[in-house]
């Protein structure tokens, strides 16, 4: 197998980190629009198999090229590329995946996503699968909630919770700066509920939520993401609800007041000294990128970090009324065990998006078309996941029969 993996940062470098040790793959070609990127990470790959490329995921033509005789392409940059990405592979004849569909300031992950929806038909034709929204969050999520609906005759409400804790002496940045500006500040949040999907108002729904320790409780708000239209879509058993609430420093009701008031004139120009700019390009040239951060680990600076993600999904099994939660947690110690340049972030996220694009490349995905990760046999996606580190905590709480 041949894979072309785009972007060579946070998430990239796992993905490719885990294709490049499989005895069925023949080539990993880690492309990036820096060339120094691409190179920085064959040489942490330290695989014969993989080569560096430049491409500039913004220009069809080029990701085109690049794609010729390759098998899956996984599209690991940011969701703004996503349509071009998918333009090229089409023209290249081979599969595609990403990670997120949004969202894209500030239009919403899950209209972006309904328009990647729309295109089914057209890879149908030419006989390919576009694998869309396979990360932690979209992705191993609803994975997790299909096989929990699998058990259930019916399915009431699908709940996803996010919580960190970061113990350190700097700034630590584990993501996308921009994705991250644009999903906690640009977007409102939204929530399925009875057969439609409703915008809120950000930072709403909160609520403190009892996360494992070492995170333990924090305050939680609803956040926009895909898995409130792919999984009542793809999933259905009378599904009436489903939300996802990440945690953020608002439960201070004058952050909160700031945090909405920057939301409001993040990505609105303001003329300072004859130069048009946003505060979003001033943050953005700010804030670090995501580094490797083994090196802050190692001095000190950060003790530990620890991410965890927890999945709820109620409903009935016969008459009885069951709750089966998932819970995936992982500290920074964990993932840099595991992966020497990964973070507990990056680890989570990259790694079921490696297992998914192995399993397209060799032929067990049977679906052509655009399809979400809730269409997969979950049992192989979560072993996957599994056997590369990530453990995966399963409960279930059942109550007596329902009238």
């Amino acid at each position: 197998m041949r894979f072309l993996v785009l972007g060579s940062g946070a998430q990239g470098s796992i993905i490719a980190g885990h294709l490049v040790k499989e005895d069925d793959v023949d080539a990993v070609i880690c492309a990036d629009i820096s060339q120094n990127a691409a190179e920085g990470l064959v040489k942490k790959l330290r695989s014969p198999k993989a080569r560096a490329l430049k491409v500039d995921a913004g220009k069809a033509e080029e990701v085109a090229k690049a794609a010729e005789g390759v098998d899956v392409v996984v599209n690991a940059t940011i969701p703004k590329f996503n349509f071009t990405v998918m333009e090229a592979c089409l023209k290249a004849g081979a599969n595609y995946m990403d990670l997120a569909a949004g969202p894209i300031g500030r239009r919403l992950a899950v209209e972006l996503l309904d328009e990647q929806l729309k295109l089914n038909d057209l890879w149908k034709d030419a006989g390919l699968t576009a694998l869309v929204s396979t990360g932690a969050s979209p992705g191993l999520t609803s994975v997790l909630a299909r096989h929990a609906a699998d058990q259930l005759t019916t399915v009431e409400s699908v709940k996803i919770r996010f919580g960190d804790r970061t113990v350190s002496e700097e700034l630590v940045i584990d993501w996308s700066p921009r994705v991250m500006l644009e999903e906690l500040f640009l977007v409102p949040p939204v929530v399925y509920q009875d057969g439609e999907i409703r915008r809120l108002p950000l930072f709403s729904g909160a609520e403190v939520y009892p996360f494992p320790e070492p995170i333990g409780p924090q305050k939680v708000f609803l956040v926009e993401h895909e898995e409130v239209l792919s999984i009542p879509r793809f999933i259905g058993k009378g599904i009436r609800y489903v939300d996802v609430k990440g945690s953020l420093m608002g439960d201070i009701e004058p952050v909160r007041t700031f945090f909405i008031w920057l939301s409001q004139v993040l990505d609105k120009p303001v003329n300072i000294k004859g130069v048009n700019i946003t505060l979003e390009e001033v943050l953005l040239s700010l804030m670090p990128e995501p580094t490797d951060l083994r090196s802050l680990y190692e001095k000190g600076l950060i003790k530990d970090a620890y991410s965890t993600m927890i999945i709820e999904v109620e409903g009935k099994k016969g008459k009885r009324k069951v709750k089966q939660t998932f819970q995936v947690t992982l500290s920074l110690s964990q993932a840099l065990s595991l992966m020497p340049w990964s973070n507990e972030v990056s680890y989570v996220t990259g790694t079921p998006a490696a297992v998914m694009a192995l399993m397209l490349g060799r032929g067990q995905v049977k679906l052509k078309g655009v399809i979400t990760t809730e269409l997969l046999d979950p049992e192989p996606v979560i072993r996957g996941v599994v056997e590369r580190g990530i453990p995966i905590l399963f409960r279930v709480e059942e109550e007596g029969e329902m009238p």
